[in-house]
């Protein structure tokens, strides 16, 4: 979390020598608010995808909650929805073939025409960029849901997370259960130390130039 201060706001105004009311201050600071968050969900979204290896559809969770002359008051704001593994270019190798997940959310299948005998067990995926890593216990189902998915089930409470099973519960038909992988959110995201650096500190360098502007604009109706 970040906060950009407008208490130097007044100062700016005599600066300026600039004499407005307190509801004519309360929306020049309403209005350079909105226009340095709009700019910071920009800011937010591409600092994001510096880091992370996600597509641009998957991002809008990051969004703003507009500031109002009443509130003087607004934030970026992030879904804490977290994300499915098969964001993040999911692949699994096999000795007869590999399955992978598109940036465009389709399954792609390719058979080997000789078997290879070499391969990792699991699904790669890449959440960082440029740091792959590999899941050894998950997988993809060709003509089921395009999902990575893995035999267990998440438990509620921070010392569980996923919890894998290793026997199966039904002697007949499907072995069951199974449940998608889930990862962080676009919330998870936005705290990382990288990405919440870099937009505090272009946030808190827009922030008094779009005070400014927004004085100059304000005298320009008057």
């Amino acid at each position: 979390m970040f906060f950009v201060q407008t208490d130097n706001a007044i100062e700016t105004l005599r600066r300026l020598d600039v004499a407005l009311s307190k509801p004519q201050i309360a929306q020049v600071e309403s209005r350079a608010i909105n226009k340095t968050l709009l700019k910071s969900r920009t800011v937010a979204r591409r600092e994001v995808k510096n880091v992370y290896n996600i597509s641009q559809k998957n991002l809008g969770g990051i969004d703003i909650k507009r500031s109002s002359p009443v509130t003087v008051l607004g934030m970026l704001v992030a879904s804490r929805k977290p994300i499915p593994l098969d964001a993040f270019a999911p692949k699994q190798e096999m000795g007869s073939g590999s399955r992978r997940i598109t940036k465009k959310g389709a399954l792609k299948v390719i058979n080997y025409k000789r078997a290879k005998k070499d391969h990792t067990a699991g699904v790669s995926i890449e959440v960082f960029k440029g740091k792959p890593e590999v899941i050894p216990f998950a997988f993809m189902i060709p003509g089921g849901a395009i999902r990575v998915f893995a035999r267990g089930a998440y438990k509620t409470g921070t010392q569980y997370g996923f919890v894998q099973r290793f026997k199966r519960e039904n002697s007949n038909g499907n072995d069951t259960p199974i449940k998608p992988l889930i990862t962080v959110s676009q919330f998870g995201f936005i705290l990382n130390d990288k990405v919440l650096g870099n937009i505090a500190a272009d946030a808190k360098k827009q922030y008094p130039v779009e005070f400014e502007r927004q004085v100059v604009y304000m005298l320009s109706t008057i």
